[in-house]
């Protein structure tokens, strides 16, 4: 247990931290008080995990499956 969680652990700090940016972004733009300019950070966000991330996620995935 203590060899998978030295290995999890740090993926799931990773994934934890990238989603806390998502919400630290809507936080602050929040407090303006404007909902056009929540949404905008909400479409930013999407726009972000719909290019970087799943091109990312995908060619890691067949990364991973040339290295096993």
């Amino acid at each position: 247990m203590r060899d998978i969680s030295s290995v999890a652990l740090p993926s799931a700090v990773s994934y934890v931290s990238s989603i806390l940016v998502e919400v630290i972004n809507v936080a602050f733009v929040g407090h303006l008080g404007d909902p056009a300019l929540v949404a905008g950070v909400g479409l930013g966000n999407m726009y972000l995990n719909t290019t970087a991330l799943a091109v990312m996620i995908g060619l890691n995935n067949g990364l991973s499956t040339f290295v096993s």
